[in-house]
């Protein structure tokens, strides 16, 4: 008898026009339970949000 293989993908939520970034890249979730991302502004200066 062959073995069966499934590959399943859920989506436990959506969102319209956000952009999607790699766990890999947030940093630590600090002691107050936020996590920051350095991200590029209109100047082209680097800033960390946190979310």
């Amino acid at each position: 008898m062959p073995a069966m293989i499934a590959n399943v993908h859920l989506i436990y939520a959506e969102a319209k026009g956000m952009v999607a970034v790699p766990a890999a890249a947030l940093g630590a979730v600090a002691a107050d339970g936020w996590r920051s991302l350095r991200v590029l502004g209109p100047e082209r200066a680097a800033a960390e949000r946190r979310f």
